[in-house]
């Protein structure tokens, strides 16, 4: 599929089409699949924490009995599940003027005018079938080109309107417009997202089976030793 782009065509666009504010999120599996992992990965961590509290409470001398780890394992768990959750708030807003970009910890408005194009780009993957990104690539005055990354959901290439705004843009990446059309209309990234969500539920149930019973007898071990020290 031939790009349509012309100078200046993202903002005509916009203007032409976009009239009313339109906004792209992840689809609801993905963030479906968020809020498990981000359950799985606190029950997981939960014991280990524990196990360490068990073992401080426990020890002759706590005053000297010192264990990083655990500290570095809420921070790591605090991190990740920050980054799962955001998936819950990342979203791209088009509007007549602009196309507004919220991810993790940013968001970046980009005037229409400031839209050069945009960029599908291969993500080589150390197993299993490459990805490909999609990107808004944009340029201010004085300063160096730039891609953000857009957030939305694979179902959104179905729009029509969001289809003709990058056919009518240039094309920055390696991967032409055509193959991830093609893939989105043969419900590849759909697939995808439901596999990840079947096996993502099974982890979280293996998990909350095995680990909620150990989570338990931890607690009732650290009340038995509040209640002797008390």
């Amino acid at each position: 599929m031939e790009s349509h782009y012309v100078a200046g065509s993202c903002a005509e666009y916009l203007a032409k089409f976009y009239i009313l504010p339109h906004t792209y999120k992840h689809s609801t599996v993905i963030r479906f699949i968020a809020v498990l992992a981000v359950a799985a990965m606190n029950v997981a961590i939960t014991l280990p924490v524990l196990d360490s509290i068990y073992s401080y409470r426990h020890h002759p001398s706590p005053a000297a009995h010192v264990d990083l780890s655990v500290v570095m394992l809420c921070v790591i768990d605090i991190c990740v599940s920050l980054y799962f959750l955001s998936f819950l708030w990342r979203k791209t807003v088009i509007t007549r003027h602009s196309i507004e970009i919220t991810l993790s910890l940013s968001k970046t408005s980009m005037p229409a005018n400031d839209v050069l194009g945009y960029a599908a780009d291969t993500i080589q993957q150390a197993k299993g079938p490459s990805g490909v990104r999609v990107s808004i690539v944009h340029k201010a005055n004085g300063r160096q080109e730039t891609k953000t990354p857009i957030t939305f959901g694979p179902n959104n290439w179905n729009d029509a309107k969001l289809r003709s705004l990058f056919m009518s843009m240039k094309n920055y990446g390696d991967v032409p417009l055509s193959e991830v059309l093609d893939d989105a209309s043969n419900g590849k990234y759909p697939r995808l997202e439901k596999v990840v969500l079947v096996g993502l539920v099974l982890v979280t149930s293996l998990i909350l089976w095995q680990f909620i019973p150990l989570i338990q007898l931890s607690l009732e071990q650290l009340r038995a030793i509040s209640n002797a020290t008390g």
